[in-house]
């Protein structure tokens, strides 16, 4: 019923030990066959039963490590995109750092921070797409998917 040879072994010992422990309530009127058949039987159900309840417990272990592990990773990799981020705003030069933190970290619009510096707005806007690309370029060259397609394209050459 196992068809694997050291499992059989095994259920069979299993089989051995309940007719022992069992062996005062044998009825000696009746034929013994039958009566080690189904204890055989369910021995073997018991152990596909434990089998199918290990393998949903498996299932389920691997699950939550694979949703914890992928959280674990998201957060590193957030982290890490923060801290190039950070890095990248801070070697901005500081009337452009000050418009970029107040246009995209604050939400404030272009009339807003011209206001606030006594800038005018096309100054704030200049500025902005300056920071902004400096920003994008920082991340870009400083992030580990340029690694990955640095390494794939010289494998393609």
């Amino acid at each position: 019923m196992v068809k694997i040879p050291e499992i059989a072994d095994e259920l069979l010992q299993d089989v051995f030990l309940k007719v022992w422990i069992k062996k005062d309530t044998i009825n000696l009127t009746q034929s013994f066959k039958p009566w080690l058949y189904t204890i055989a039987q369910n021995t073997v159900y018991d152990y596909y039963r434990k089998l199918a309840q290990d393998k949903k417990m498996q299932d389920h272990l691997i699950n939550t490590f694979a949703t914890f592990y992928n959280q674990t990773e998201d957060y590193i990799y957030n982290k890490e995109r923060t801290a190039v981020l950070n890095e990248a705003i801070e070697q901005l030069p500081p009337q452009r750092r000050e418009i970029f933190r107040l246009c995209k970290l604050e939400e404030k619009s272009y009339k807003e921070v011209a206001e606030q510096l006594n800038i005018s707005v096309s100054t704030v806007s200049n500025q902005l797409v300056h920071a902004t690309k400096a920003v994008k370029d920082h991340v870009f060259f400083h992030s580990k998917e340029f690694l990955v397609f640095v390494i794939a394209l010289y494998l393609n050459n």
